[in-house]
């Protein structure tokens, strides 16, 4: 192995460090250095300081410091060796070291080989004759070659064994191949491969490296999922992955934007016809995490969804999470039944970025789209939607562009300048209004809002929040196997009313474990109503909830997937009522016969489902 100095040396003589970070961090240069904001912690004013003349680096907020070497080994993770190859690869370098077997490699390593042998031999098995299925799948997409070696697509053999034995024949244990997620053993102890008979996705880290696979169904089979996805790993988190950041990631620098999509066929087509900055989240929906690892690279995001009801719901999520993040969000909705996939292939490319220039909104006019110009309302339902976008506005973090929105909102909305000021004033106070988790973090609240004050507010939040919806997150809080029942149910979810539940939940589930969770939640940056709240209901909820006995009699020592699923059942039968009371109170308002029709139909329809919801948690 090589590690004299005159090799170190060497390598730091042929790597400019500013290059290198620029990559990486937007930096700006400032006299004789560059600064940036740090890659390494949180902040809003840039301490991440750069010399290009020394070639080294502080951060004057969290005290990293180093060169090209240390910058490699704690921005991608890398250990020494990984960090001086990688180097030496950019230096055009050889870098030799004594190659170690398989058991000598240390266990991050190895699960990064592994990973990387079993791309190939989902590669090669594109090319196989037990391949051709999926390799007439992807060129039905309009897949070129180049496309399917960029992002290394593969397929998974129709077999239960081929790839875990092919890998043990390379030296890698079972205990390898199980914690890289590529295998999963039944109850009765067998062991067998996870992916079969699938097209393949891999996921790569920043740096490229496979941590992860989604895995597409090829043949019409309803009792199998779509897509299924490699579990939470050693290497693999999905909450902090975007799939094709790593491709992404120059191109976003320099368009000063990123594309977000919906998911990893969106993502390869655009890529492949030239929108280079396209990404989507991995394998879940949108998280803080994940524009966290975005905002290294641009702060402005463009929200390219599916024109579904489905989409439009995931776009105004995307929006809440980019404002809460600083991004400056924008949106574009496709037109219904297409994704941007579809839409390049009925439609070509040019009329694609044609859509893009010309369906572009920022925030505001979709949400006024959504929430007043496409539904009939009626006056109380038209001041609930002001007030619910004025809830999203107040989510900017810069007061002055606050103040420009509402002023545009106005204007769209041809109020005066008296209701516009009326506006300004409910925006003022729109946090008196105890209808949701307060915004401030790290203890940044007013002066005059002491600990006894939030656990007063808090009490209110609390009373607040539906029952059931504080049974289910007590519920969830409860144990570690509630809490991986909970999150492992991708409906559950959409069945929360209230923000305060929505936004508890949604911090809830950015974690992997309940552990992290109550971890996460007493770091000193959370904000200090979901602090308060989410620990309470956690030391609470050791002891039956008074409120979920108002409803049920439920056993504590029950089944826990049938308490679960009783939690769920009366979760979705309040939706419905709720959808239900908002439909009928548009009857009231000047509907015209068609549109009448369809809504009754949609509420006897809604009916029914909410007398068979009744019938299942009567049974329970």
């Amino acid at each position: 192995m090589n590690r004299d100095n005159g090799m170190k040396e060497e390598i730091l003589s042929r790597i400019d460090l500013v290059d290198l970070i620029n990559q990486e961090v937007r930096l700006v240069r400032r006299g004789a250095n560059f600064k940036g904001l740090c890659p390494f912690h949180t902040e809003k004013t840039p301490s991440f300081t750069v010399s290009p003349d020394k070639q080294i680096y502080k951060c004057f907020g969290c005290g990293k410091s180093g060169n090209a070497i240390t910058f490699a080994m704690d921005f991608y993770g890398f250990n020494f060796i990984e960090s001086m190859k990688f180097l030496a690869d950019k230096a055009g370098l050889q870098f030799e070291f004594e190659k170690k077997d398989p058991e000598q490699e240390d266990r991050k390593t190895l699960l990064y080989s592994g990973l990387d042998y079993a791309t190939q031999f989902f590669q090669d098995a594109l090319h196989s004759k037990q391949g051709k299925f999926c390799l007439d799948y992807y060129n039905k997409r309009g897949f070129a070659k180049a496309t399917l070696d960029k992002f290394r697509l593969g397929y998974a053999p129709d077999s239960f064994t081929e790839l875990s034995k092919h890998l043990k024949s390379l030296g890698f244990d079972e205990d390898i191949i199980a914690d890289a997620g590529l295998t999963v053993q039944s109850e009765q102890g067998k062991v067998y491969d996870r992916f079969r008979n699938r097209a393949i996705f891999p996921i790569f880290d920043i740096f490229g490296r496979t941590i992860a696979y989604g895995a597409r169904i090829l043949v019409d089979d309803k009792s199998q999922a779509k897509y299924i996805n490699s579990p939470q790993t050693e290497l693999y988190d999905k909450s902090r992955v975007l799939y094709g950041l790593n491709f992404a990631k120059n191109e976003i620098i320099s368009h000063k934007k990123a594309i977000l999509t919906e998911g990893y066929i969106d993502v390869i087509s655009m890529h492949q016809n030239g929108f280079g900055n396209a990404i989507a989240s991995s394998g879940t929906s949108l998280t803080n995490q994940q524009l966290q690892a975005l905002k290294r690279y641009s702060e402005y995001i463009t929200i390219l969804y599916d024109g579904d009801n489905a989409g439009i719901e995931a776009a105004e999520r995307a929006i809440k999470l980019a404002l809460e993040n600083d991004f400056e969000p924008s949106i574009v909705i496709l037109p219904n039944q297409e994704d941007p996939d579809s839409f390049i292939k009925n439609n070509g490319v040019v009329e694609l970025r044609k859509y893009l220039q010309n369906e572009e909104k920022n925030f505001l006019d979709f949400l006024i789209n959504k929430e007043i110009t496409q539904k009939q309302t009626t006056s109380k339902s038209k001041t609930e939607a002001i007030i619910n976008i004025l809830e999203i506005v107040d989510l900017v973090k810069n007061d002055i562009q606050k103040q420009l929105l509402v002023q545009e909102l106005g204007s769209k909305l041809n109020f005066d300048s008296i209701q516009t000021k009326n506006l300004l004033s409910k925006l003022k106070n729109i946090k008196k209004f105890i209808t949701k988790i307060p915004l401030s973090q790290k203890g940044e609240n007013s002066d005059n809002i002491t600990s006894s004050n939030i656990e007063k507010e808090c009490k209110i939040l609390i009373k607040r929040m539906r029952i059931v919806e504080r049974s289910f997150l007590e519920f969830t809080l409860k144990n570690e196997s509630n809490f991986q029942l909970v999150i492992s149910d991708d409906e559950v979810e959409y069945y929360l009313i209230t923000e305060i539940s929505k936004k508890l939940f949604n911090f809830i589930k950015e974690n992997d474990s309940l552990a992290k969770v109550l971890i996460a939640i007493n770091e000193d940056n959370v904000n200090l109503y979901q602090k308060s709240i989410i620990n309470q209901l956690a030391i609470e909820n050791e002891k039956p909830s008074e409120n979920w006995n108002r409803f049920s009699q439920i056993d504590e020592e029950a089944n826990p997937k049938e308490m679960f699923e009783l939690i769920k059942t009366k979760l979705e039968l309040d939706y419905t009522d709720n959808k239900i009371k908002s439909l009928t109170e548009l009857l009231s308002g000047n509907l015209q016969e068609a549109e009448l029709h369809s809504t009754l139909e949609l509420i006897n329809s809604l009916n029914q489902q909410k007398q068979k919801l009744i019938q299942s948690f009567n049974k329970n």
